[in-house]
């Protein structure tokens, strides 16, 4: 475990947001090196294990530089880190948004953040822990796409957890790392997304070629 008064960091760079509740709203993400699961489609392996060890001071001047005030907390997966990060920042001044982008197999508290999203993992699912952060208003759920049948797989998830009684809180995004997959799958998945009322998220940074 990183010591609480420091944390890992791979990088910290300025964006906009292509993915889920927040999309197209320009944000500094913060991206935290070391993940608990191994995924194979994983886009940025490189956050793995490549990091610096930061202060948390350095952390809020690097924020404070900058107009934005719309913070993403990203990875690898950041909850394996940020427990006592977010309190230090915000009495520091950086008490803008916080969002953090997580796998939800780690419990943390959702207080600490005003967006939660959580992509789960088909090969490390926490039935009980997913069903404990959507008692939170501020949880957002995204579920990747490759094929039609994860999305099948993912709606009756959520159906059968009852994560669908607030279903302005669901987002289903195709996989791909180039516009030609994912203007493929974007297809059918919106079609999906339409006929069963629920959220379509694009991966606006692949189609502005951005980070």
């Amino acid at each position: 475990m990183i010591d609480a008064e420091k944390i890992k960091i791979n990088e910290i760079f300025t964006s906009i947001q292509g993915e889920g509740p927040s999309v197209g709203c320009p944000c500094i993400f913060v991206r935290l090196a070391g993940c608990n699961l191994s995924c194979w489609f994983y886009d940025t392996k490189y956050a793995l294990k490549d990091g610096r060890l930061t202060g948390w001071q350095e952390v809020a001047e690097k924020l404070k530089l900058s107009s934005i005030r719309r913070y993403v907390w990203t990875g690898g997966e950041p909850s394996l880190q940020i427990k006592k990060i977010i309190e230090k920042l915000k009495k520091d001044g950086c008490d803008a948004r916080h969002e953090i982008e997580t796998n939800g197999t780690i419990k943390f508290n959702p207080k600490l953040f005003d967006k939660v999203i959580i992509s789960p993992k088909v090969e490390r699912l926490r039935k009980g822990l997913v069903r404990w952060f959507n008692r939170h208003p501020n949880v957002y759920f995204k579920f990747v796409c490759k094929r039609r049948e994860d999305f099948v797989m993912w709606k009756d998830f959520v159906e059968n957890n009852r994560l669908h009684l607030d279903k302005s809180k669901i987002y289903f995004m195709p996989e791909g790392v180039c516009n030609d997959e994912l203007q493929k799958r974007g297809r059918w998945l919106a079609e999906l997304c339409e006929a069963h009322n629920y959220n379509f998220s694009p991966r606006l940074q692949i189609w502005l070629g951005i980070r």
